[in-house]
C-alpha cells in the first residue's frame, strides 16, 4: 500500500506546511498532490515542494483544463518533471461549470470530449514522434480559424522531456445494471485493486460500484481521506460521461 497526502487550496491566505511534507517524506509516503480552484493555483505549490524535496512524488490534483492550453500544461509538465528527476504527476481535470463558466469565461460544454482532446495534445508533445498537428471540437493545432494570420506552423518542444510522464484524471462511477463491466477512457496506466473516483477535489470510494473488473486499465488517484458514496456523485451529469458501461465478454 501506498500513502499519499492532499493539500487543500488555499483560503484568504496561502500557507504550505512544508515541515509536514518533509517529515512524510522521511516515513516513506509516496507522493503528495496540490489543488486549486479559483485562488491559489496547483502548479506553484508543486514546484515549491518538488524544490523542497528529494524523494516523494508530485503530482497536481488537479490542473483545470480550462485555466491553460494543452501546449502550457504540457510545458509546465515537462519542466516540473525535469528539475524534479523524474517525480511529477500530471492530474488534470475538468472542474465544474460554475468555475469554468464563472472563473474562467468557457462554455463548459462537453467534458468528456474536451478531456479526450486535452490528453492527446499533452501526449504528443511529450512523445515529441512530429511536430504538432491536431484537429478536434475544442482544439485546432495550429490555429486556422478565420482570424488566423496564416504564420503558424507546426511545432515540436524544443525541451526533451520524458515521454511517459504519468498523466490522471478525474472521472466518476456509476452503477451498471448486472452483468456488465465499466470501461475507462482516456488515460491508460497502471490498474490498481481498487478504483478511486476523484470529483472535482473530493474523493469517494468507488470500489463498491464496480460489478465487474476493468475492461482496461487506468491511471488512479491516490487519497489521504475517503468520503462515502453519496448522493451528489450519482446526480452529476458532467462526471457521469467519464466511464461507460457495456455488456460483460
Amino acid at each position: 500500500m501506498k500513502l499519499a497526502l492532499t493539500l487543500e487550496y488555499s483560503g484568504a491566505r496561502m500557507s504550505l506546511d512544508i515541515e509536514k511534507i518533509l517529515e512524510l517524506e522521511r516515513l516513506g509516503y509516496d507522493s503528495v498532490w496540490s489543488a486549486e480552484s479559483y485562488g491559489s493555483d496547483a502548479v506553484t505549490p508543486a514546484a515549491f515542494i518538488a524544490a523542497r524535496t528529494t524523494r516523494i512524488h508530485v503530482g497536481t490534483g488537479i490542473m483545470q483544463m480550462a485555466g491553460r492550453a494543452p501546449a502550457a500544461t504540457a510545458t509546465t509538465a515537462m519542466t516540473l518533471d525535469a528539475l524534479s528527476g523524474g517525480r511529477f504527476r500530471l492530474g488534470l481535470g475538468v472542474s465544474g461549470p460554475q468555475v469554468v463558466e464563472g472563473w474562467h469565461g468557457q462554455a463548459f460544454g462537453k467534458p468528456l470530449q474536451r478531456t479526450r482532446e486535452y490528453v492527446e495534445i499533452v501526449r504528443a508533445i511529450f512523445r515529441r514522434e512530429k511536430p504538432l498537428e491536431y484537429r478536434g471540437e475544442y482544439y485546432q493545432i495550429p490555429y486556422a480559424g478565420a482570424d488566423a494570420t496564416g504564420l503558424g506552423n507546426p511545432l515540436k518542444s524544443i525541451l526533451h522531456g520524458r515521454p511517459d510522464i504519468p498523466i490522471y484524471t478525474l472521472y466518476e462511477v456509476r452503477p451498471c445494471e448486472p452483468g456488465v463491466r465499466v470501461r475507462t477512457e482516456i488515460v491508460n496506466g497502471t490498474p490498481d485493486p481498487q478504483l478511486w473516483a476523484l470529483a472535482d477535489g473530493f474523493y469517494w470510494s468507488a470500489n463498491a460500484l464496480l460489478p465487474g473488473p476493468l475492461v482496461s486499465p487506468v491511471w488512479t488517484m491516490p487519497l489521504a481521506s475517503v468520503v462515502p458514496t453519496s448522493t451528489w456523485m450519482s446526480n452529476s451529469p458532467w462526471f457521469r460521461v467519464m466511464v461507460s458501461c457495456s455488456p460483460a465478454a
